[in-house]
């Protein structure tokens, strides 16, 4: 059984499977996010800014990948992470990990 774990771990190192689908996820993750504030949503967004600062980035390893999304409106705007009743950060989140978990 080693044998088949040690063959999908070279195969993964070197191949770009991992960085493709990590950069899947990470753009799914941002999506997600800015689903939860658009308009028309419960917690919609009043002037998009918050919207529009919602990043999600990644990083890549020899055999594993970690996945980060954020928020930074322009300076001056203060947003909590929860809008309009939602915490739109870990909704976001939680419907990314529905789809790849």
């Amino acid at each position: 059984m080693g044998e088949i774990t040690e063959t999908i771990e070279l195969y993964i190192e070197n191949s770009d499977i991992l960085e493709e689908k990590t950069q899947e996820i990470s753009n799914t993750l941002e999506t997600n996010i800015k689903e939860v504030i658009s308009p028309g949503s419960p917690a919609g967004y009043d002037t998009g800014h918050l919207h529009d600062s919602v990043v999600s980035d990644y990083a890549v390893g020899q055999s594993m990948a970690v996945v980060m999304g954020w928020y930074g409106p322009d300076y001056g705007q203060y947003w909590y992470r929860w809008k309009g009743g939602v915490d739109f950060l870990n909704k976001g989140l939680e419907d990314t990990l529905k789809l790849y978990g």
